[in-house]
């Protein structure tokens, strides 16, 4: 863990990733400094990359669970296209039944007229013959 973070850019993404506190950063450099110095120090590092390591672990469980997240939208955006195209193909259903009606009515309605049309027709003929 500890390498790589000499140099103060990477060391910085480190901190910010983690979510590192400034007290515990400030360990952590002192222990990047001196890893080798007094128990004190000893400690200090143990102590800080312990820290880090669990740090680090958290960010990464945080990471996987915002994926996760990503992904449970991603299923409920495609479940709420799913549904949005069940509801469209039930409209059009609706409407081709309701085409249906109106166009078994028109030729009921046409039918009439031209039964109509061949009465008055008819009658008129008797008429003209009488």
């Amino acid at each position: 863990v500890a390498e790589g973070l000499e140099d103060e850019a990477e060391f910085a993404e480190f901190i910010q990733d983690n979510g590192i506190d400034e007290e515990e950063a400030a360990k952590l450099r002192l222990a990047l400094a001196d890893p080798r110095g007094t128990t004190v120090s000893h400690a200090a590092t143990t102590s800080s990359v312990k820290a880090a390591e669990v740090i680090a672990k958290a960010g990464a469980e945080t990471k996987r669970m915002e994926a996760v997240a990503a992904e449970n939208a991603a299923a409920e955006a495609e479940a709420e296209q799913a549904r949005l195209e069940v509801e469209r193909v039930e409209a059009e259903r609706v409407a081709a039944e309701d085409t249906a009606r109106i166009k078994a009515k028109a030729e009921a309605l046409a039918k009439a007229q031209a039964e109509a049309e061949a009465e008055v027709e008819a009658q008129e003929k008797a008429a003209a013959a009488a």
